[in-house]
C-alpha cells in the first residue's frame, strides 16, 4: 500500500511540474496553440493596464482585485518595453503556419497581423502624440476612472483606492517625464492645447481636498455600503485617510503638472497640425494609413 501512494505521489508530482513547464512556456516562449498565443497578448496587455482591468470588471467577480490597487507605467521606458513586446508578439504570431486557416480562425489571425504590424510601423512616431491634452490624458482619465470605475464594496477595495491615491506622484512624474522627452524632441503641443489643459490641471489642483471629486465620490460610495459591512467609525476613519492623501500626494502632483505645462506656454506659439512635428509628414501618412486601413495619400 505505501508503495503504491508512493508511486501515485511521484506521478502527481511529475503531472504537476509537467503542467508548470507547459505554463511557462506558454507564458515565456512560442504557445503551442496559436489561440493561446491569443491569450497571452490580451492576457500581458492587460496585466500592464491595471486601469483598463478596473474599467473591464472581469476579474472582481473571480475574487481578483489586486489590480485596482495599482496604476501602470508611464514613463519612457515602459514605452520601449511596450515597442519591443510589440514587435516580438508580430514575430511569434508570423512564426506560425497560417497557410491552412480558414473561417474564423483566419480572420482572427489577420485581425492580430494587421494590428501589431501597425503598430510595429508606427514606432518611428511612437513619441508623436500628445499623451496630455484638452480631451483626455492622465489629467481627467485617472480621477475619472476612479470615481466612476472603481468599485467600493468593502474594506478591501476602499484600501485598494486609497493605495491609488497614494500612487499619484509616481504616475504624473512618469508623464511628465515623457512630455519632457518629447520636449527635446521638438514635439510640443500646439497653443490651445496647452492653455486648455493647463486651465484644467490647475483648476483641479486649486480645489480644496474635502471638496476634491476624488473625496467627495470616495465618501458617496463608502456612504452605499450597508452597516453589516462597514461601521460609521470605519466609514470616517477611511474618508479622512483619502482626504488627507489627496492634501498630500494628489494635489502635489497636480501642482507639479501644472508647473511643467506652465513652461510649455511659452514654446508652444502656434496651432499647427501634425505635419510641422519633425518628420511631420511621414507621420500623417501614417496616422492616413493606420485610421482609414487603406493606402490613401493623404491628398
Amino acid at each position: 500500500m505505501k508503495r503504491a501512494f508512493k508511486w501515485i505521489g511521484i506521478i502527481l508530482l511529475t503531472l504537476i511540474l509537467l503542467a508548470a513547464a507547459l505554463a511557462a512556456h506558454t507564458w515565456y516562449a512560442k504557445p503551442l496553440s496559436i489561440n493561446w498565443f491569443y491569450t497571452r497578448v490580451f492576457a500581458q496587455f492587460s496585466i500592464d493596464n491595471p486601469e483598463l482591468l478596473t474599467r473591464l470588471r472581469m476579474l472582481e467577480p473571480l475574487g481578483i482585485r489586486g489590480h485596482n490597487a495599482k496604476l501602470g507605467d508611464s514613463s519612457p521606458a515602459d514605452t520601449e518595453r511596450t515597442a519591443a513586446k510589440w514587435r516580438a508578439n508580430l514575430e511569434t504570431l508570423r512564426s506560425y503556419d497560417a497557410g491552412g486557416y480558414t473561417g474564423q480562425d483566419r480572420l482572427s489571425y489577420d485581425i492580430l497581423d494587421y494590428f501589431l504590424d501597425s503598430l510595429v510601423r508606427g514606432e518611428p512616431w511612437r513619441y508623436h502624440n500628445f499623451p496630455v491634452n484638452q480631451l483626455f490624458g492622465i489629467q481627467s482619465e485617472l480621477p475619472n476612472m476612479m470615481t466612476q470605475s472603481q468599485q467600493i464594496n468593502d474594506a478591501t477595495d476602499a484600501e485598494h483606492y486609497l493605495t491609488r491615491l497614494s500612487l499619484f506622484p509616481r504616475k504624473f512624474d512618469e508623464v511628465i517625464e515623457s512630455l519632457k522627452l518629447r520636449e527635446s524632441r521638438n514635439i510640443i503641443p500646439p497653443k490651445f492645447v496647452v492653455e486648455k489643459v493647463g486651465d484644467q490641471v490647475k483648476e483641479f489642483a486649486a480645489t480644496p481636498a474635502a471638496a476634491n471629486a476624488l473625496v467627495v465620490t470616495f465618501k458617496e460610495k463608502l456612504a452605499k455600503l450597508p452597516a453589516e459591512k462597514m461601521d460609521a467609525a470605519t466609514r470616517d476613519a477611511l474618508a479622512k485617510r483619502a482626504e488627507e492623501s489627496v492634501a498630500a500626494n494628489v494635489i502635489p502632483a497636480y501642482q507639479k503638472l501644472a508647473a511643467y505645462i506652465e513652461t510649455l506656454r511659452s514654446k508652444a506659439l502656434r496651432n499647427e497640425g501634425a505635419w510641422s512635428l519633425p518628420d511631420g509628414d511621414k507621420y500623417y501618412q501614417y496616422q492616413v494609413e493606420a485610421n482609414t486601413t487603406t493606402k490613401m495619400k493623404a491628398d
